[in-house]
């Protein structure tokens, strides 16, 4: 599944997480996990919150000035939700680099992440690697309580 989510970046020019320092590499990504006191082999993604979080539908809760928007694809061990979802593995598709970060800073990601095709803004980023739909959401075709649900 692809959705839509901003990283951080380093003075490196390596992106992470918006709330884990977790680096992203081109390529496979697989989360780590924060539980504490806990065997991280003992627990699955649903029982804890690490994994690598992503919205449908183009949205980017979490985008501001300075930070690196992205289309991730997630696959692997995965908690989908009505907005988003979150996976055990993801990779970055396609980047839209914040005219707002330093552009000494903005080169690195660049050459950093050289393979991932970058974009000039949200809007075409998103139109060519689009970003899945909950697919889950409620429809009359699909949910037979769907005219009487409360609003």
């Amino acid at each position: 599944m692809t959705g839509a989510r901003s990283f951080r970046v380093d003075k490196l020019g390596r992106l992470t997480g918006i709330h884990f320092p977790q680096i992203w590499k081109p390529g496979e990504n697989v989360a780590e996990c924060r539980a504490e006191n806990q065997v991280k082999k003992a627990h699955s993604i649903a029982s804890c919150a690490h994994g690598f979080y992503a919205y449908y539908d183009g949205s980017d809760d979490y985008h501001s000035d300075g930070l690196v928007s992205g289309v991730v694809e997630g696959y692997g061990e995965s908690v989908i939700g009505s907005r988003g979802f979150r996976v055990m593995k993801a990779r970055i598709v396609a980047l839209k680099i914040s005219k707002d970060l330093a552009k000494p800073v903005a080169s690195l990601v660049a050459r950093n992440y050289k393979d991932v095709p970058q974009f000039a803004s949200f809007e075409a980023m998103v139109k060519a690697f689009p970003p899945d739909s909950a697919g889950a959401e409620p429809a009359p075709e699909t949910d037979e309580d769907f005219w009487t649900r409360a609003i």
